[in-house]
């Protein structure tokens, strides 16, 4: 085999397709969430809610991005997208969400969030400025009940660590961004080998 000529995906063409409409439908539904302008409800158990559905919506993206990159063999590809760390510039009023000159391969950040042992949410500068801060349990009620109703939304962003990984803070846009460079790469190689994949999810 020359070094041009890539492996036969034809035997894949199912596995492919089943990956790519799981890959797909989470990627739309993250994309709704990252472009929303999601604001703190009056009920925990709504925001509860949201967040476990975010969760699942991230291991569906996560394990069918990771499956479709392994069975067309874009491995390297995928780990040139890369995704900058984020962080909260506290020089001065307003605190910004800022990039870093540091990044996190696409891929890599994937397998980050399949073994994670810890991913929080965030879309309002308040909560993150509590969870960096770590004030004292009464402390953090005082400041949400005096602040209800004025939080100040952010980029929304996830805090991704586990127990063998530096955790790491990205933007859950610069995510998306980067997974449409893969999905159009993996689009391009499976065209290529006459399997053509839907740009858009098909309904159930």
């Amino acid at each position: 085999m020359s070094g041009n000529t890539r492996p036969s995906l034809e035997l894949k063409r199912d596995l492919i397709r089943h990956a790519y409409d799981s890959f797909l439908a989470a990627q739309a539904r993250l994309f709704v969430q990252a472009t929303s302008n999601e604001e703190v409800s009056d009920s925990d158990e709504i925001d509860r809610r949201r967040e476990l559905l975010l969760l699942d919506d991230l291991a569906s993206f996560a394990i069918a991005a990771r499956r479709l990159i392994e069975l067309t063999v874009l491995k390297s590809f995928a780990n040139r997208c890369v995704v900058p760390l984020a962080y909260l510039d506290q020089s001065e009023e307003p605190y910004l969400v800022m990039k870093s000159k540091q990044s996190i391969g696409f891929l890599t950040l994937m397998n980050r969030l399949i073994h994670a042992s810890f991913i929080q949410h965030f879309s309002n500068k308040l909560h993150f400025v509590l969870f960096i801060t770590r004030p004292p349990k009464e402390v953090q009620e005082a400041i949400m009940l005096r602040s209800l109703g004025k939080h100040e939304t952010i980029e929304q962003l996830l805090f991704v660590s586990s127990d063998k990984d530096d955790p790491a803070l990205i933007s859950i846009r610069d995510m998306i961004d980067q997974s449409i460079k893969v999905a159009d790469k993996i689009i391009d190689v499976c065209s290529d080998q006459n399997i053509f994949l839907e740009l858009w999810p098909r309904e159930p």
